[in-house]
């Protein structure tokens, strides 16, 4: 009883680290090589917790670094960070906002002419041709929707866009008008946050383990 109560406690607090309660700690009982693991224990969850609050830091403030570069740019058109676009009914660009130099590596007047879709990958091609094709249908417009594109250097760029429909007095659809906004940056802090958590439980996840092996030889 003496060596399974402490062996308890730490498969609890492991599960405690499971659920997301990183720093949790353990009581120290038991004979002294259970002292010990239990100390090992509680000084790796309060590392992991100090680990992830510095992740998560770091994407709070590159978010608010974000946020407040696009509030200050919006509603420019051609200096903002955005790039403008507007299309025809085919959804081939009539507009591209000086911007898609910077976020695609090509001038405008490269792209007038192309559909939306023509620098996109081809599973991402075909997905947003049978979106935007439905909206064109019911001249609705959209809103952030996250898209991929083909840099002209080959690297590929996540961008969110928004649209509306341009419709004339009698009512026919002359086209789209929108934004496009590089998220780039911003879906990569989330992926490095994901794999950052995903590397915590697959310690936790091992810890139980071996802590359930432990329980067993005892």
């Amino acid at each position: 009883v003496k060596i399974k109560q402490p062996i308890t406690s730490l498969i609890n607090g492991v599960r405690e680290i499971e659920s997301g309660s990183l720093g949790a700690t353990v009581a120290e009982e038991g004979d002294s090589e259970i002292r010990t693991l239990i100390r090992a224990f509680n000084h790796m969850s309060i590392l992991l917790k100090e680990y992830s609050t510095e992740l998560e830091k770091k994407v709070r403030e590159r978010t608010r670094e974000l946020a407040l570069s696009e509030e200050k740019l919006r509603g420019l058109v051609e200096t903002i960070h955005d790039w403008i676009w507007e299309t025809d009914t085919k959804g081939r660009f009539v507009y591209v906002s000086p911007r898609a130099r910077e976020i695609l590596g090509y001038e405008p007047e490269e792209l007038i002419g192309k559909e939306v879709t023509s620098l996109m990958p081809k599973g991402e091609a075909q997905r947003f041709h049978s979106f935007f094709k439905e909206k064109m249908e019911k001249k609705e417009p959209f809103t952030q929707v996250e898209n991929i594109y083909v840099h002209r250097s080959g690297r590929h760029v996540t961008l969110e866009t928004s649209g509306s429909p341009v419709i004339d007095d009698g009512g026919n659809l002359l086209g789209y008008r929108g934004a496009y906004r590089d998220i780039t940056e911003r879906k990569q802090a989330e992926e490095e946050v994901k794999q950052a958590r995903d590397f915590l439980t697959a310690i936790a996840n091992g810890i139980s383990d071996s802590l359930i092996v432990i329980e067993r030889d005892y």
